[in-house]
């Protein structure tokens, strides 16, 4: 495996458009709240890895972050999306924010479902400061 990916433990996203409330603080860390539960993203045992790198930019830093997996069910839902996934570590990140929300990259075959998510922004990652909207 590569060092500088990191397993992920679960995978969750939520429609942009069912955030009533999106409060990002200074220590990096983000409360969302929603209309509606997180909706579980389902992919198989072992597939699944996240990367975060950054690099300069013209504007500042870059930061580039990628989740792929393989999807054990498709994802029915093709709108915007936030995503949130939770790495082994306990720890909970957020892809996406209602301004700038993500789209999903799946292609299905009868034989696979590749998944992936690439989002770059500014800033690094959030974390989820409210962990029981996760746990629901």
């Amino acid at each position: 495996m590569n060092p500088n990916l990191t397993p992920i433990y679960r995978m969750k996203f939520i429609p942009a458009h069912l955030v009533t409330d999106y409060l990002e603080y200074p220590d990096g860390t983000v409360q969302i709240k929603t209309f509606e539960s997180l909706r579980p993203i389902s992919f198989a045992t072992g597939s699944q890895s996240f990367q975060s790198t950054s690099k300069p930019s013209k504007a500042g830093q870059l930061f580039s972050s990628t989740i792929s997996t393989t999807l054990r069910e498709a994802i029915g839902y093709i709108g915007p999306v936030i995503v949130l996934i939770q790495l082994c570590d306990s720890k909970i990140l957020v892809f996406g924010n209602p301004d700038i929300p993500i789209y999903f990259s799946h292609t299905h075959t009868d034989q696979s479902r590749a998944f992936q998510v690439d989002y770059d922004s500014d800033k690094p990652l959030l974390q989820l400061k409210n962990t029981d909207l996760f746990n629901d």
